[in-house]
């Protein structure tokens, strides 16, 4: 369709959801890599706490509280 005969209330359409699709990709990175490292953190007390107190953390459905 010719961009002289679209609306321009579909053109406000457009462009905001394109705006908004474009911040949640990138949210969507970010709390990717937040749970990359929040679980990789978590990996590690469990680790640290096992080895300083001979114990076996998590358990059989991994629970670790």
């Amino acid at each position: 369709m010719p961009e002289d005969q679209v609306r321009e209330h579909d053109k406000l359409r457009d462009s905001t959801v394109r705006t908004l699709a474009d911040i949640a990709e990138k949210l969507n990175v970010a709390l990717g890599q937040f749970k990359e490292k929040a679980l990789a953190d978590v990996a590690d007390l469990v680790s640290i706490a096992a080895e300083k107190y001979d114990v076996k953390m998590g358990g059989e459905k991994g629970n670790v509280s």
